[in-house]
Order: C-alpha cells, then sequence, then structure tokens
C-alpha cells in the first residue's frame, strides 16, 4: 500500500487516494488496522462472490453478472458512494 501511495504521488494528480478491498471473506480487522497505520482510507470491500468464481470457470463476461449477486450490489453502492464524494 505504501508502494502504491508512493507511485501514485510520482504518477498521477490524484484528487483522493485510498482502497478498494476485493474478493473479502472472513475477519479483516489486521488488514483495516494496516489501512489506518498508513493513513489509507477504505473507500468499500467487495465481497467474495460464487458467482464471479463460476462466470471464470464458464468463461461468461462479468457484465452479465446478476444485480441478485453480492459483488454487484457491493460494487454498485461503492460506485454511488464514489461519485457523490467529491
Amino acid at each position: 500500500a505504501a508502494t502504491i501511495r508512493n507511485s501514485a504521488k510520482k504518477f498521477t494528480k490524484y484528487k483522493k487516494l485510498g482502497v478498494i478491498l476485493n474478493r473479502v471473506r472472513g475477519n479483516i480487522n489486521h488488514i483495516i488496522k494496516k489501512l489506518k497505520e498508513l493513513n489509507l482510507p477504505l473507500f468499500g470491500k467487495i465481497p467474495e462472490d460464487v458467482n464471479i468464481t463460476e462466470f471464470e470457470i464458464k468463461g461468461k463476461p462479468i457484465i452479465k453478472i446478476p444485480e441478485k449477486s453480492s459483488s454487484y450490489s457491493a460494487i454498485n453502492d461503492l460506485m454511488k458512494k464514489l461519485i457523490n464524494k467529491k
């Protein structure tokens, strides 16, 4: 995470820097603690989703994942949050 921050500072003109955790399952308190130590906000979490795994195995396009999928819902909520957080 620190390396990503340094690269972002060097190569981009970002307005906000944070982390999105993907394929989250189980207890992530140790990750959240580390992010706080690094002063990196957690923008959101996308849960592990069996639908995504099935789509990957079958070679289906992720864009067609069902709206009832937990990851679809999490990504949708996250995008709304980030868009409104100017």
